[in-house]
């Protein structure tokens, strides 16, 4: 038997399916959650040295292109290599190829030289490419594997982003929750802030998703992506929760 939604989860399904007519908007919620931040992409601090591939210093510098041109000439030549397959994935996924990515990284997904970053990076791949299943089973391969610490809150945070996009938001919290709980200290977490935000309004918590935005707008306040969707979750608030009657 199909369940029924409740009265709350048909509000707010009303109300996401306004907000995208919404004039002055420049993203609807909907293309907000399917764009989330994750930290293999580049956007991280100089503390976050597990991170740092040639091909994250290329997108924090914002010469993807020129990169990928290059990495694109490297990988035709030396397949093989771990190191230029991982930046030259990175960067394709960046770039909106993640099926491309995904090519490009499994034949070398199972040898015994994939770093534990190579494994994240392949899971990343998988989910922004639609496998959610088989990216989930790489992430939980990493967080059984005490070896892989490092990479954990990383994980995490992938997971929840997976989960999200199932539509399995209350265990996605869960998984951000715990990113959150276990990211490096001195590391940029702004992303999974983000992240976590966007999944608290989804659920209807509005204003605990703005107060976690404006954290993160404090401490990444170049960050246009949360910008916006401050922007976004402020107009979805005000769409769907009731206003207090005006005195008489």
């Amino acid at each position: 038997m199909t369940k029924r939604p409740t009265p709350s989860h048909t509000l707010l399904a009303t109300a996401l399916i306004a907000l995208v007519t919404v004039s002055g908007c420049k993203m609807s919620f909907k293309e907000a959650m399917q764009r989330p931040l994750d930290s293999v992409t580049g956007m991280h601090s100089a503390k976050q040295k597990r991170l740092a591939t040639a091909a994250a210093a290329a997108i924090a510098a914002g010469k993807e292109d020129e990169a990928l041109i290059k990495y694109k000439k490297l990988h035709a030549k030396h397949k093989w290599d771990h190191d230029i397959a991982l930046n030259y994935a990175q960067l394709l996924r960046k770039a909106g190829h993640a099926s491309k990515a995904v090519s490009v990284l499994s034949p070398l997904a199972d040898s015994s030289d994939a770093t534990h970053l190579f494994e994240t990076e392949y899971a990343a791949c998988l989910i922004a490419d639609g496998q959610f299943e088989q990216g989930e089973t790489r992430l939980r391969d990493i967080l059984e594997d005490n070896a892989a610490t490092d990479m954990h809150a990383d994980a995490y945070n992938l997971y929840g982003v997976s989960l999200d996009a199932r539509g399995q938001h209350k265990e996605a919290e869960v998984m951000f929750r715990k990113a959150l709980d276990t990211w490096p200290e001195g590391g940029d977490v702004t992303s999974v802030m983000n992240n976590l935000a966007l999944n608290l309004a989804h659920n209807g918590q509005f204003d605990e998703s703005l107060n976690m935005l404006r954290k993160a707008q404090v401490m990444s306040p170049h960050n246009k992506r949360v910008a916006e969707n401050i922007e976004i979750v402020g107009k979805l608030r005000n769409a769907i929760v009731p206003k207090a009657p005006a005195s008489r």
